[in-house]
């Protein structure tokens, strides 16, 4: 299953809503040293591939006079942005002009920083959770319970459990631990995730206590599908069983493609360990 036509023609539909007459040239943002840079480079061939101009830019060596946005002379009208919020605002003053262009309207950025808000974990501990589901109709909940694990912040507080009886959170943590995982609100690649069945009870009690320290998830084991899968060394054929994560990339509300990792722990984040493999569809 091949994507990259998908997203550049996604692009482009972007590009044309927002105003957009002539052929855009294409900036991906993000900072430089990145294990996400040669993803960057595949891009940026595939584009200009297609005919249509891209660089891989870095949002400090941007420039913005007011009416342009561009990266060593070269004008971008728009914006692939790969640069996470939380990691833009830490280094704000050298890397504004992006910003800026999009405050004024002078660049069509495909994923806005209004995107912010369905890549917080934070999300799925208000749409599992009673408190916040008023007005959510019987289908959305269904679709709620049937797809997105029991999710809370960690906290000192009440709250229900999976069967919906009243809990005192931290306590239940503390018993649960076998079924359980905590994860930052804001982080990726598998950073600072307290995997509770692979901690002992005290490794486990020194998570919660650091959990409560910054803005934590806690959420409920879900079964990962495990197949054998052959891997080569150079010599010889090795054959392992790994976990399995399909990722869909939804364009227009239709699946156009996966991201399938392989991993032989519970992380499946590559920069945790996991593999990126192809997908093929076999009739």
């Amino acid at each position: 299953l091949y994507t990259s036509e998908r997203l550049l023609q996604s692009f482009l539909d972007c590009y044309k809503t927002w105003g957009g007459i002539d052929s855009p040239v294409i900036g991906i943002v993000d900072y430089e040293g990145l294990p996400t840079r040669h993803e960057f480079e595949i891009f940026r061939r595939f584009f200009n591939s297609r005919g249509y101009q891209c660089v891989v830019a870095d949002p400090r060596r941007l420039d913005y006079d007011g009416e342009k946005l561009s990266f060593e002379g070269q004008t971008i009208n728009l914006v692939y942005r790969r640069l996470l919020t939380t990691e833009f605002l830490e280094r704000y003053e050298s890397a504004k002009p992006v910003w800026e262009a999009y405050r004024d309207g002078k660049i069509c950025m495909v994923n806005s920083f209004r995107a912010k808000y369905l890549h917080k974990k934070a999300i799925f501990a208000l749409i599992t959770d009673p408190v916040y589901q008023d007005g959510m109709s019987p289908e959305q909940l269904f679709a709620v319970y049937s797809h997105v694990p029991w999710t809370r912040r960690v906290a000192d507080c009440k709250t229900t459990d999976i069967e919906g009886r009243s809990i005192d959170l931290l306590d239940w943590i503390r018993k649960n631990r076998r079924q359980l995982v905590m994860k930052p609100n804001d982080e990726y690649g598998g950073k600072g995730i307290f995997v509770g069945w692979e901690l002992d009870e005290q490794q486990w009690d020194n998570a919660i206590q650091e959990s409560l320290q910054s803005f934590y998830l806690v959420q409920t084991k879900v079964e990962v599908s495990r197949e054998v899968y052959p891997t080569w060394d150079g010599t010889r054929v090795h054959w392992a069983e790994y976990s399995v994560d399909l990722d869909p990339f939804i364009f227009s509300g239709e699946v156009e493609g996966l991201l399938t990792r392989l991993s032989a722990t519970a992380l499946c984040n590559v920069t945790a360990g996991g593999g990126v493999v192809p997908t093929f569809v076999l009739d």
